[in-house]
């Protein structure tokens, strides 16, 4: 009776946090009863209070001796061991606790917190789930396991896990937050912002919800109404503001000169930073001041040749990828969104940002020669496809490679060198199935343009022939000449310049009506792209804008390609042009071609200078399978070349071993 009324005395003194009289008392209930449990624990949890840890232990370890293993008891001892940093003991005593009581809650959801701290993701994930299992609505659980979610960029997982929390308290103004987060990363943006303003209507000056907000905006095309919750916060948190986040919403919204003046503060706090030079210099160039652009450029990738950018769901893989500067520049395109100006494929839709961890690589100056060690990658991607203005970058990147054979390059230099139009003509004029207009390269010097008239007929060329510079795409500087004087007056423009001069051959395909068909090759195989048509010879993607907007008849002539090449081209056509897989020899490349009227193919180019854009397809709902089609087929090439490296390299460390 004593004992209980001491122990009662003990219990009522812990509630108070009375550390003195708990131990007074504890230490008087234990001297005549030194196997009491209760006493043990409360004694040791008092020690801990007290922030005797190694006493707190030893009280904990005789009450589990005392209590024949309890699991509760268990659970105390393994908790003040997981707070003083003794994982692995910890782990122990909560195991033993859960194999004799496997519904304990706090149990699981604790051995999680402690996978988590030791980097064992997927045991921390089965912890809290176990801990859900018993009880769905285990407020802990669910918080730890949404955080997780959240922390792996795991966003669809985290959704349903934070709208739970909120149905079982609307007012977790957390998990309102994190879930305004989560929505605004699946790119809903609606509720995203309406989630983001019930925070703001609760506590104002949320820091977290403000500046989601005004990114959600941005991301929307808000851009007004970013900028106006940017400068809330600027003046709540003036220290705190996010000026990246800022400068690219005026430049998004064409505020191009204040978001100079702001890219430029970022760029004097921190010149290294690419995410500040690259646009900068973009934004200069704009402005016309061409030399300061490049200077600025090249300080920074001097320092520092490349930067990453973090996946925005969770990591499939590190891609590092490679582009050059011999000739190319960052300049702003029609929506001012920052773009490489030519010689380079369009990673946008290819490679996705949501689920890649993305190192981009500049060449630049032969940088690549004298490097001894890539930064971190699991697979690399040479993105350069223009050997005529990026040839010093792309024999560059083949020396760093010549050192380096283990690695191993989607779209390696040395296959891409070959794909310049001279080159392609001497491979490919002799293909079975295939024509490829007779092409060769001429330097026109200053006093030769009326000799190179000779030059060409000499060569085998006849009117009408096609001239074009070199190093151009989408038809700029292309002409079709039909007399000597065209040809003269065209050479004389072009003076100490490089040309193509190309054959050209008829490939009309009914009255003033012409046809330019795409496919794309990747990893060997063949994905149909577009059939452009149009009323000129010269067939680009504005074609469509001409002729295919109003007539139905000629987008159902496309779909048909689409859906069915074989069909459109004929079964020997199609296994025809199935050879230049091999041939060319690259794992992703396009190529351009038509028919003429014998039903022949005649390629108009190939190589890896196609930009796969998603610009036509909000009208022309018909592409989306194809173009859908294309993405997959390359992210399928990536997953298999990461399987592969990842296969590489477990064989390398299993022969280490």
């Amino acid at each position: 009776m004593l004992s209980e009324t001491l122990y009662n005395s003990i219990l009522n003194y812990f509630s108070q946090q009375n550390w003195e009289q708990v131990e007074r008392c504890c230490e008087s209930l234990l001297d005549n009863e030194p196997g009491h449990v209760g006493a043990l624990q409360v004694r040791g949890i008092s020690a801990f209070q007290n922030n005797k840890p190694v006493e707190a232990i030893k009280y904990l370890k005789l009450a589990v001796q005392y209590s024949d293993n309890h699991p509760s008891v268990l659970c105390n001892l393994a908790s003040i061991q997981q707070q003083i940093h003794r994982e692995d003991a910890a782990i122990e005593n909560y195991q033993k606790a859960l194999i004799k009581n496997p519904q304990l809650l706090a149990a699981h959801n604790n051995l999680g917190m402690i996978y988590l701290e030791k980097g064992a993701d997927h045991l921390a994930e089965k912890s809290f789930q176990s801990a859900l299992e018993i009880d769905a609505d285990f407020t802990d659980s669910l918080n730890n396991l949404g955080r997780f979610y959240i922390s792996k960029k795991a966003w669809g997982l985290a959704e349903p896990i934070l709208e739970k929390i909120i149905r079982i308290n609307p007012d977790d103004i957390d998990a309102i937050a994190n879930l305004g987060l989560v929505k605004q990363m699946l790119e809903n943006y609606v509720e995203a912002i309406a989630l983001h303003q019930k925070v703001l209507i609760i506590q104002p000056a949320h820091r977290p919800a403000l500046s989601n907000l005004a990114i959600a905006y941005s991301t929307s095309k808000a851009y007004y109404k970013a900028l106006e919750v940017f400068e809330k916060i600027d003046k709540l948190f003036p220290s705190e503001l996010n000026d990246y986040q800022m400068a690219q919403t005026l430049l998004a919204a064409g505020f191009l000169k204040q978001a100079q003046q702001k890219f430029n503060r970022l760029y004097q706090q921190s010149s290294k930073d690419a995410r500040y030079f690259i646009p900068l210099s973009a934004l200069l160039r704009e402005h016309k001041e061409i030399d300061k652009a490049w200077d600025i450029l090249k300080k920074g990738l001097d320092v520092q040749p490349w930067y990453t950018e973090d996946a925005e769901q969770m990591s499939q893989g590190h891609i590092l990828s490679f582009s050059g500067l011999g000739h190319c520049r960052f300049d702003l395109n029609t929506t001012n969104t920052i773009y490489l100006n030519g010689a380079h494929f369009n990673t946008q839709w290819l490679i996705d940002a949501k689920k890649y961890q993305r190192t981009r690589f500049y060449i630049f100056d032969k940088n690549i020669e004298h490097l001894q060690q890539l930064p971190e990658h699991q697979l690399l991607v040479n993105t350069i496809s223009d050997p005529d203005l990026e040839k010093s970058s792309l024999l560059s990147l083949s020396v760093f490679l010549e050192k380096h054979p283990e690695l191993q390059v989607i779209n390696h230099p040395d296959q891409v060198l070959k794909t310049t139009r001279e080159q392609n003509y001497q491979r490919l004029k002799d293909v079975e199935g295939l024509i490829f207009p007779r092409t060769y390269r001429y330097l026109i010097s200053e006093d030769d343009c009326e000799n190179m008239l000779a030059r060409v007929k000499q060569d085998g060329f006849e009117y009408p022939y096609l001239i074009r510079q070199t190093g151009t795409q989408t038809g700029t500087s292309f002409s079709k000449v039909v007399s000597d004087q065209q040809a003269l007056e065209y050479f004389i423009s072009a003076q100490g310049k490089e040309l193509y001069v190309i054959q050209f051959i008829e490939t009309e395909f009914s009255d003033h009506i012409y046809r330019r068909f795409r496919f794309y090759f990747i990893d060997g195989q063949m994905y149909p792209e577009n059939c452009h048509i149009g009323d000129d010879w010269n067939i680009h993607s504005v074609s469509r804008s001409a002729l295919m907007e109003k007539d139905s008849s000629l987008q159902r002539l496309e779909l048909l390609f689409l859906n069915d090449p074989i069909q459109t081209l004929g079964e020997h056509n199609y296994h025809c042009l199935q050879q230049l897989a091999d041939i060319i020899g690259l794992d992703f490349f396009g190529v351009d071609f038509s028919l003429n009227e014998k039903g022949e193919i005649v390629i108009f180019e190939v190589n890896c200078s196609v930009d796969h854009t998603h610009s036509f397809l909000h009208q022309y709902k018909y592409l989306e399978p194809a173009f859908y089609a294309i993405n997959d087929a390359f992210d399928k090439m990536l997953q298999s070349r990461l399987t592969q490296q990842k296969l590489s390299s477990e064989i390398g460390d299993t022969l280490k071993i």
